[in-house]
């Protein structure tokens, strides 16, 4: 464990110079020429493993299904594999190695395998929107296993990519929200950040901000204390104080950085502090610095390495206001080896300016390429949206399937080691469910007798109150002989006959409701006496017809109770009930010429209380208004 964590540290900082190197363009240091070197962690198990063994022990791994080891084998073997294929022939093998780590229990090793392949991708230089779903698959797993250092490393690749694909402030925000994740105490992440500062610095100065571009070249520099990683930050300010005009501090700092031993010990160092040391010269009028491109080329011709396009950037860029002769003829050298869409479109913009017989055609080409760079840059922000909307979605997919399979499981789990609770359970509540049956068995039957009493009670009173008097006061009269007539008697008799049918209609409301128009003027008409005389306008059977039967009893019962306060306390010999419909309301108007009705005597307050309790309970309305000699009720009904 001791070893591998110590390559891992070693891996790290290989990975960070690797980084940063790649990341620096002499002219435009916004583009990333070199893919990362692909290395793995070193284990006591593996790492003195040929070709051929670490192929019979994944196949003896894959054989036992054991996928976590499988992986682990395979992912030794693929750097051996990476180092001598070309990288179209590497790609099956990741494949399988995606494979191994999707099987494996491990979700390190699927994250693992998804940066591996983004890295891979990433150095193809045309794959750079694979590289990014792997990085945002990486990363997405990563904050499952709540490992923050390789979250800031997936998310520093998502940003090289988007600054790669020309979506800088996409990529300024994923840097800055990747920084987030580094805990600074920690000296693996303090290399992280200065990746971190000096892409941040490359995004802006491609945005031509040349002074966020310096403010984070700074701060790299100031936390950085690894000697060999010091010449690329400081020629990356030099180009960004180049690109910003200053032209005499950039000089100052190119001299300084070719008396650095690590520069002048490297041809490929040297030949870049060289050429950017004279283009600086050249942009600030000191055509001496021509000396220094030439050394420059001298120093890589003699050490038999390939050309630098850089240079024939910086001589086009030169003479296109001077000669267009020699602009026209680095331009088409730089073409040959320039890799980059942005220099390559400088590149035609001079070759189109320069008079060459061909210089439509670099128009054309121009065009067309500057087109389709403004479309891709456009594009580029939504496209890594979307890939990490459909991340997230699947993810959140997959997270539900895991959760309901889970959820399965334990269900399965928890049915198997619970029968006998269950069948306990069942009996517990049909023992429980007989007696609640027959304990509201027996409330209800008290509840029924209960109500037949009181039942009984009221037609008891009603009849006492109501028949009974009145045939004993018939009997008095017929027995005193104070009836005038044998008509009266009749009267009287009939009388006593319609209470009676009254309190049988008051007890059985199917009847009630079976003629309720005709029932409805029995009642009213029941109140007519020699003294009142009852007046009914607009009641027929057609306005009766499609009320609910609900609202016809309410309506029964309150007229019923206003008549009987009518006679017991107004002294009213005129009353007029009318009835007014609407497609949205049914109005009952009530008028008489008593003495009116006082709402708050003890004697109206029952029976008042009984007709706003049905009102409310039908959401209606009522309104009592006393007159000179008389009163007005409003009731109201809201139809639905």
């Amino acid at each position: 464990m001791a070893t591998f964590k110590i390559f891992s540290i070693r891996f790290l900082i290989v990975l960070l110079f690797i980084f940063l190197m790649g990341s620096c363009r002499e002219n435009e240091p916004a583009n990333f020429q070199k893919s990362e070197t692909v290395q793995v962690e070193q284990d006591s198990i593996f790492q003195s493993y040929s070709l051929e063994q670490l192929d019979s022990i994944i196949q003896k791994f894959f054989q036992r299904k054991d996928f976590d080891k499988a992986y682990k084998a395979y992912y030794y073997k693929y750097p051996i594999l990476n180092d001598s294929l070309p990288k179209e022939e590497v790609e099956p093998y990741l494949d399988t190695l995606y494979d191994f780590a999707e099987r494996s229990s491990l979700k390190e090793n699927l994250a693992e395998a998804n940066y591996l392949i983004g890295m891979h991708f990433f150095g193809k230089r045309y794959g750079f929107r694979k590289a990014y779903l792997h990085y945002n698959n990486a990363k997405n797993l990563y904050l499952e296993l709540n490992d923050s250092l390789n979250i800031a490393k997936s998310m520093i690749r998502m940003a090289s990519v988007q600054n790669q694909l020309g979506d800088f402030v996409g990529s300024q925000n994923a840097q800055i929200e990747a920084l987030n994740y580094l805990d600074l105490n920690k000296e693996e992440n303090e290399r992280f950040l200065i990746t971190g500062y000096n892409l941040l610095a490359l995004s802006s100065s491609n945005q031509k901000d040349y002074s966020f571009a310096l403010n984070w070249i700074d701060k790299s520099i100031v936390i950085n204390d690894y000697d060999h990683i010091e010449p690329t930050l400081l020629n990356n300010k030099g180009m960004f104080l180049l690109q910003a005009g200053k032209y005499d501090e950039s000089i100052e700092l190119f001299r300084n950085l070719l008396q650095d031993s690590i520069v002048n010990s490297s041809v490929i160092k040297r030949a870049r502090g060289l050429d950017n040391l004279g283009y600086a010269k050249l942009k600030s009028g000191d055509i001496s610095g021509l000396d220094e491109i030439i050394q420059s080329q001298d120093l890589i011709e003699k050490s038999n390495y390939l050309e630098r396009y850089a240079t024939f950037l910086h001589l086009a860029d030169y003479y296109q206001d001077k000669n267009v002769v020699k602009a026209a003829e680095n331009a088409k050298k730089a073409l040959e080896l320039v890799p980059t869409v942005d220099d390559r479109l400088e590149m035609y913009k001079i070759l189109a300016l320069s008079g060459d017989r061909d210089e439509d055609l670099y128009l054309q080409k121009y065009l067309h390429l500057n087109d389709s760079l403004i479309d891709a840059r456009n594009n580029a922000t939504n496209q890594f949206a979307k890939i990490r909307y459909d991340s997230e979605l699947k993810e959140q997919q997959i997270l539900k399937l895991e959760k309901d399979n889970a959820q399965k499981e334990l269900e399965i789990e928890k049915e198997n080691s619970r029968h006998s609770i269950i069948i306990a359970i069942i009996i517990f509540v049909i023992i429980l469910t007989i007696l609640g049956f027959y304990i509201n068995k027996k409330k209800n039957e008290k509840n029924r007798n209960l109500a037949i009493y009181n039942t009984e009670n009221k037609l008891s009173k009603r009849v006492h109150d109501e028949v009974a008097n009145e045939v004993y006061t018939l009997m008095n009269k017929i027995e005193h002989q104070k009836l005038s007539s044998f008509n009266e008697t009749l009267d009287h008799l009939e009388y006593i006959y319609l209470r009676s049918r009254n309190i049988s209609r008051e007890f059985d409301s199917s009847a009630l409701l079976q003629n309720f128009h005709h029932n409805l003027l029995s009642l009213l008409s029941s109140f007519k006496s020699n003294k009142a005389n009852v007046l009914v306008q607009n009641s027929s059977e057609e306005l009766w017809k499609n009320f609910p039967s609900n609202l016809k009893l309410n309506i029964y019962r309150i007229l019923q109770e206003l008549l009987t306060n009518m006679k017991k306390h107004s002294n009213a010999n005129v009353v007029l009930i009318s009835f007014e419909k609407t497609d949205s309301a049914l109005q009952i108007n009530y008028k008489d010429n008593g003495k009116g009705f006082d709402i708050d005597s003890e004697t109206f307050a029952n029976g008042l209380q009984n007709i706003q309790s049905r009102i409310k309970e039908l959401d209606g309305e009522i309104v009592f208004e006393n007159l000179e000699k008389g009163s007005k009720i409003f009731i109201k009904f809201h139809l639905k």
